[in-house]
């Protein structure tokens, strides 16, 4: 199941198809969809959203909070198994690190709402700002979730965390693989 909604919280759980292009694993044929599946709930999604209006942040400083050290395991150890061999997201690790340096109030940002698609299989959160392609990297295939949390009725904080069962493969790529023969979500 790719979409769930769990107390406060609407939960993606990405497959690599649906990840940039960037930080796709090799496996699949290169695209770049970047629209996330709703799994029959868009009703039920959209009631979660608030109708899709309100006020959307991303919250990029949790992101990379939740994200580095488990990203620069996998890097270190399983990037042969990606296209580009995440090159693009250890670039974008060290860029959200300045900006947490520089400009630390850049990395909890306002973001349009987010639109369900017309055939209402897809929800797509539209902005094409910089950090937006952050976060976006960020968004690893199989290992990462999307995290829509419901701060207010009409307020909602989003961010990217690590799927958890998957980290403790990340040390290893044959464990890693096998983790990902057993649990990818194309099957």
């Amino acid at each position: 199941m790719s979409t769930r909604i769990k107390d406060n919280q609407l939960i993606f759980q990405i497959p690599n198809s649906e990840a940039i292009s960037v930080v796709q694993r090799g496996s699949i044929l290169k695209r770049c969809v970047c629209n996330f599946y709703l799994s029959k709930k868009d009703a039920a999604v959209e009631t979660f959203l608030n109708g899709c209006s309100g006020s959307f942040y991303v919250d990029l400083a949790a992101s990379y909070a939740l994200c580095k050290a488990p990203f620069m395991t996998l890097i270190e150890n399983c990037s042969s198994l990606y296209r580009n061999k995440l090159t693009a997201l250890k670039a974008t690790l060290d860029s959200i690190e300045r900006m947490l340096a520089t400009r630390p109030d850049s990395l909890l940002f306002s973001i349009c709402p987010p639109s369900i698609l017309r055939s209402r299989k897809y929800i797509k959160f539209g902005d094409s700002s910089l950090a937006m392609s952050y976060f976006r990297t960020l968004c690893l295939g199989d290992i990462t979730q999307i995290i829509v949390r419901k701060m207010a009725p009409s307020s909602f904080l989003i961010y990217v965390r690590p799927f958890a069962p998957a980290v403790a493969s990340f040390s290893n790529p044959a464990d890693f693989q096998k983790w990902l023969d057993d649990n990818t979500l194309a099957k």
